[in-house]
Parts: C-alpha cells; structure tokens; sequence
C-alpha cells in the first residue's frame, strides 16, 4: 500500500527501470534490458531500451559480448548518457 502511495504522488507508473547500466570503473559498462543496438563504433555505442535509450562514449570502445537483452561494452568509456 505504502508503494502505491508514494508511486501515486509522484506520477510515477513503474516502481522498477526497464534497464540497468552498471559502470566498472573507467573501462567497463554491462547495459542490461536493450532491445536494440543502434550505432556502434569506436567512439560510440547507443542502444535501445522499451522506452528510450542510452549512449555511451569514449575511445576504443568494443561490444564484446551480447544476447539476452544484455551488453557488455569494454574500452575506455568516458561517459554515459540517457536519451
């Protein structure tokens, strides 16, 4: 009940992100919740969630692992950016 409440008096409709970004130090970032890879390059990585988006910049950077609505994006990342 208390939940509802507060959810209530915000407007706010989900209690819970549809994503997760996890950054690891400067050179690690796991996206979780993607629906989609936009853009990939070395400099930039911008992907799609259900709702909105999210980018992330640096040198060097490389998708090294993904499937499963999961990312893992490795090199030397200088920032993060939602859309």
């Amino acid at each position: 009940m208390f939940i509802d409440e507060i959810l209530d008096r915000f407007g706010i409709e989900d209690a819970f992100a549809p994503f997760t970004v996890n950054i690891i130090g400067n050179g690690h970032v796991v996206i979780s919740g993607i629906k989609s890879v936009t853009f990939s390059s070395a400099s930039e990585v911008c992907v799609r969630f259900s709702k909105g988006g999210l980018k992330v910049t640096g040198e060097n950077l490389l998708i090294v692992q993904i499937g499963g609505g999961d990312a893992y994006v490795k090199g030397d990342v200088k920032g993060v950016e939602l859309d």
